[in-house]
């Protein structure tokens, strides 16, 4: 079970399921999970990928074996972004492909963003389009909820 410590406050689980031919310099896949799952959420997947690929599944801060967050825990994106950064590259993966479902997949999807130079691909599966200023006024049911 390898985890590291991105902070002194948290220690983060990950997984690496690599079953490439030892020779090889196979490229990464790094996958985000949901809300209330953790990196085991795409334990499905290893069979397809990681006779080809190096698959990275890390338990989000909070989530899974990872070190749980208090109540008042500011969360942010720019804090879970840069523990998935901070992970690959204690791994020493410079450009990875990306995948996230759910939340996992609006954290892939800024990490993408913000560090381009970093994803070689992007891949986000049942993740809410992003919201865009003016987004109450286009739909003002939701903007009182």
């Amino acid at each position: 079970m390898p985890t590291f410590q991105p902070t002194p406050d948290l220690t983060v689980h990950y997984e690496v399921d690599d079953f490439t031919d030892p020779w090889g310099r196979p490229a990464t896949v790094l996958m985000l999970h949901g809300n209330a799952e953790s990196g085991a959420a795409w334990y499905g997947w290893v069979p397809h990928l990681a006779r080809r690929y190096q698959v990275v599944r890390p338990d989000m801060r909070g989530f899974g074996a990872s070190t749980p967050m208090p109540r008042d825990f500011p969360w942010t994106l720019d804090r879970l972004i840069d523990d998935f950064v901070a992970l690959m590259d204690r791994l020493d993966q410079r450009r990875f492909h990306l995948v996230g479902a759910k939340i996992g997949g609006t954290i892939a999807r800024s990490l993408a963003a913000r560090r381009p130079e970093r994803v070689a691909t992007l891949t986000v599966v049942g993740t809410p389009p992003p919201m865009r200023e003016g987004a109450a006024e286009r739909a003002p049911e939701l903007a009182d909820e």
